[in-house]
């Protein structure tokens, strides 16, 4: 196989539904908070502990020494770094109040609308320019939800797809699907286990772009070696038309 290209770094705004999943699920994580007041600059970053969040608000429990902090006022903006399932997101809120006691600080943060996905690619995603599908099913209700995606790009290590809102509505990230697709000129199939990892408003009525990332397994090695060779060969003869 050859070098991976270098890492993208592609900043994605994701939809209020799938804030509402990944707030829930960075529940007693770690995060980074900076602050920025009113006309200042942003101060540098500190640790704390995400505790609660609901349709209202996000809490967070930091040392005593944040909670002192001179540069947290009404018109604090506040700046927020955190990981979930191995995916990384940051938003911007206002700050709301603090409760300082027993050497610990509880802030409270207004509760962002949208988050700001950092998707983290080892190999860039290959655009399909004719229309590919991707039948998709649920690993935890097999019988409940699957659906037929048309592929807007892939890669070994994921991929993207439109589908109706009504069936991206069903997903959060973090749920675990099977893909299976093939690509036109390649005579295997691929099945792959994969992850959501964003769901997002697709810019067109009644329709939502979902991200997947392939997970590590023995039999996916072997597949993401194909895969990769396929998509060589295709990016190779588009380059030569």
């Amino acid at each position: 196989m050859t070098p991976s290209a270098p890492v993208e770094l592609r900043p994605r705004f994701i939809s209020h539904t799938a804030v509402r999943a990944v707030l829930a699920r960075a529940v007693d994580e770690r995060v980074e908070v900076r602050w920025r007041p009113l006309g200042g600059t942003i101060a540098t970053g500190r640790s704390a502990r995400l505790v609660h969040a609901d349709g209202e608000s996000v809490t967070l429990e930091a040392d005593e020494a944040t909670g002192d902090d001179e540069m947290i006022a009404g018109e604090t903006t506040v700046l927020v770094r955190l990981t979930v399932d191995g995916v990384s997101y940051r938003f911007e809120t206002r700050y709301l109040d603090r409760r300082i006691e027993e050497g610990a600080c509880w802030v409270r943060l207004r509760r962002p609308k949208v988050l700001l996905l950092v998707d983290r690619r080892r190999r860039p995603r290959c655009r399909l320019h004719r229309p590919t599908l991707v039948t998709l099913q649920s690993q935890s209700r097999p019988d409940a939800w699957w659906c037929q995606a048309v592929m807007l790009n892939v890669s070994p290590d994921g991929l993207a797809c439109r589908m109706p809102t009504a069936a991206a509505s069903q997903l959060q990230p973090g749920d675990r699907l099977w893909a299976r697709f093939r690509l036109d000129g390649v005579e295997r199939s691929f099945v792959f286990d994969a992850r959501v990892v964003s769901v997002i408003e697709a810019g067109e009525p009644q329709r939502s772009v979902v991200g997947l990332a392939f997970l590590e397994s023995p039999q996916g090695s072997d597949l993401r070696e194909a895969l990769d060779a396929a998509l060589r060969d295709r990016m190779e003869m588009e380059e030569t038309r």
